[in-house]
């Protein structure tokens, strides 16, 4: 029963560590990070997250809105995940780099 147990809680703990969560971003900020976040959830380039949100404001006036509810409703980013993310980042431009120098 013991054997159980263990292999369950493990897991549980395998599962929560592939969740996604969404956070405020500390890496990516402009204002109040919404923009950033949402890039890094969804897997693309803030900016296109931005572009958006000014279409949004221009066309219909919204934008702003969503933007600031949105940096009330979504948490900003823990210490944690910022390091965790910046470190991805920076393994993987050496990575490319380290491609790049292969090749030539």
């Amino acid at each position: 029963m013991g054997n159980i147990n263990y292999a369950c809680k493990k897991k549980v703990i395998f599962m929560e560590d592939k969740i996604k969560k969404l956070y405020r971003s500390k890496k990516e900020k402009v204002i109040l990070g919404v923009c950033g976040g949402l890039g890094r959830y969804f897997n693309i380039d803030p900016l296109l997250v931005r572009i958006i949100f000014i279409i949004l404001t221009l066309v219909r006036g919204i934008g702003v809105l969503v933007y600031f509810i949105s940096a009330i409703i979504i948490p900003l980013e823990p210490e944690e995940e910022a390091k965790k993310y910046s470190q991805n980042r920076e393994e993987k431009a050496q990575s490319l780099v380290d491609e790049l120098v292969k090749k030539t």
